[in-house]
């Protein structure tokens, strides 16, 4: 079943979340591949939160990679699916890392904008702004925090694919995304968040067409 579809007022050109991985977490951990309803031409969206360097999986694409106070980093990766991705090692070997994976579905052709990354040491980690010039577009922001007992809150008028086990012992994560069908500005987005630390958030631009 697809879910949240976002349809062009001046065209047929629609886009679908589909499916979300199972998180995964740990040294060397093995990313799941949402296969069920898995197709050629599906977005796959790749977030990893860490604390050390993730090697850019074979096939994918490197969105952005960004490390705050030298102990937190964000890597975002991406791929178009060719209907044969299987689960696959992570390499990465810090035993603070959690990643996971949401699938997309297109009508149209897919196309990757940019990606704004954020930083900060504050109780709430925020998105940068970005220009939306093409539409139907999906934004898809991914929240990192350094280790803490709480999750990373609630971001309002989004919708919530991926969050991680807040342990203390683990790199926080959240992603959430938006379908937006009008050009402008994109909305920054707040966590709801109730701890201080270091965080950095990375917002991938998707177009369709």
């Amino acid at each position: 079943m697809l879910f949240n579809k976002m349809l062009s007022s001046s065209s047929s050109v629609n886009i679908d979340f589909v499916a979300t991985g199972s998180m995964s977490s740990g040294s060397s951990p093995t990313v799941d591949i949402p296969t069920t309803d898995l197709q050629s031409g599906d977005l796959l969206v790749l977030c990893v939160c860490t604390g050390g360097d993730t090697t850019t999986p074979s096939g994918w694409t490197l969105a952005s990679s960004f490390t705050q106070s030298g102990t937190t980093r964000i890597a975002t990766f991406y791929k178009i699916s060719d209907g044969t991705e299987t689960d696959f090692v992570l390499g990465n070997s810090q035993s603070r890392t959690q990643c996971g994976v949401i699938q997309y579905r297109f009508s149209g052709s897919i196309s990757y904008s940019n990606t704004a990354t954020n930083n900060g040491n504050s109780l709430n980690a925020s998105t940068s702004s970005q220009t939306i010039s093409t539409t139907p577009a999906l934004i898809v922001s991914h929240f990192c925090k350094a280790p803490s007992s709480n999750d990373i809150g609630v971001v309002s008028n989004t919708n919530q694919r991926l969050l991680g086990t807040s342990d203390g012992s683990l790199t926080n994560i959240r992603v959430v995304d938006e379908f937006v069908d009008v050009p402008g500005s994109s909305t920054v987005r707040t966590e709801s968040g109730i701890y201080t630390g270091d965080w950095v958030t990375n917002a991938l631009y998707f177009y369709a067409s």
